[in-house]
């Protein structure tokens, strides 16, 4: 399996960077820090290897300006738990002080709580992260077509959706040798989306399998609350919406048809009137022939 750009700072760029809104290569890293809500129920342990995972493979590039980032502007996520099913996911929002640009990050923890995965967005590209807190190990390095000498390396990871087939599928080992990204990240998703039950499972070195079984109800209703950033993802939906909205427009003017335009041309040009006795009288100091 070949792919056509080579990666920026051994890792997220072209292909592995998830969807560019031009559809040009661009490199893409992650956003050095991330902030997680609603952290509960875990034990201290986890806890730990979750946030190191994150941390520890958050540190590359900004994915909104493709440049080395430091520090990011974590903002809360204005998405209320009352108003949406947010089931098992947590909702992140931060802006690129540079751009201004709005990154939205949803971050779901597997049943066992070791494995995460986080699926992010903005107006400019989209890409979705596996953190295993395990160090992985990579199955294969592989040139990278038009780039001499530079590889990268990948990792087989098998995902069920729903009660679907399984499927096997190559990811990018990030430098952490932790993390896996997906290469399709807006199709991948909205596959994602068709169930509430999503399974991943990889080899970690010289381990036995593992698996991780993720709950993402609610994954729908909050990729279609943060739009335009996750148009990626529910690019279906709005294309469902569309139509649904024409219908109603060409219904609605099939049972209230517009009255027909007419067009009121200039008034003919003719010898100019003079005016009457009995309007000079009325108004002797406003037409100029009364004076």
């Amino acid at each position: 399996m070949r792919f056509t750009t080579s990666p920026i700072a051994r890792g997220l760029k072209g292909h592995f960077a998830g969807t560019h809104r031009d559809d040009r290569p661009t490199g893409y890293g992650m956003i050095s820090k991330i902030k997680l809500c609603n952290v509960t129920g875990i034990d201290r342990h986890a806890q730990i290897m979750l946030l190191g995972a994150v941390v520890c493979s958050l540190s590359a590039c900004d994915p909104a300006s493709g440049k080395v980032s430091n520090t990011t502007a974590p903002a809360e996520a204005a998405l209320p738990a009352k108003a949406l099913n947010l089931g098992k996911w947590t909702v992140s929002e931060e802006v690129d002080p540079m751009t201004d640009q709005k990154i939205i990050r949803l971050l779901v923890r597997a049943d066992d709580q070791e494995v995460a995965l986080s699926i992010a967005c903005s107006k400019e590209s989209a890409w979705v992260h596996v953190f295993w807190g395990d160090f992985l190990g990579g199955e294969r390095f592989d040139k990278i077509s038009g780039q001499e000498g530079e590889q990268y390396e990948v990792k087989d990871v098998t995902y069920r959706i729903g009660k679907g087939t399984p499927v096997t599928d190559e990811m990018l080992v990030l430098d952490d040798r932790t993390t896996t990204q997906v290469g399709d990240a807006d199709g991948f998703v909205e596959k994602v989306r068709t169930a509430n039950r999503l399974v991943l499972q990889t080899q970690p070195y010289n381990k036995n399998l593992k698996t991780a079984v993720f709950d993402t109800t609610g994954l729908t209703e909050i990729l279609k609350a943060k739009r335009p950033e996750c148009d990626w993802y529910v690019r279906d939906i709005n294309r469902a919406e569309s139509a649904e909205k024409r219908r109603l427009e060409e219904e609605d003017t099939k049972k209230n048809p517009r009255p027909p335009t007419v067009e009121v041309g200039p008034a003919p040009r003719g010898p100019m009137a003079m005016p009457t006795e009995d309007a000079c009288q009325s108004a002797p100091n406003i037409d100029p022939f009364c004076l």
